[in-house]
């Protein structure tokens, strides 16, 4: 699968007020949105349902690579 769940969602177009809007309701010290009806937080789970993207399969791992090893 790799990306071709992501790449299947192909171009967003970009709503600036929404993003200026949620931008001043988020909380840096808790990691959620405060709406007046409470705070509000977007896991990973949340970003796959919205995008309609697999979380099945496995794991992509990006590791650095070992600068200390000699090729």
């Amino acid at each position: 699968m790799g990306f071709y769940g992501p790449a299947r969602c192909g171009y967003i177009k970009l709503d600036r007020h929404l993003i200026t809007a949620l931008v001043d309701i988020w909380r840096l010290e808790t990691h959620t949105f405060h709406f007046p009806v409470g705070e509000v937080i977007v896991t990973l789970h949340d970003v796959v349902i919205i995008c309609g993207l697999s979380n099945e399969g496995e794991h992509v791992i990006c590791r650095e690579p070992d600068l200390t090893k000699e090729n």
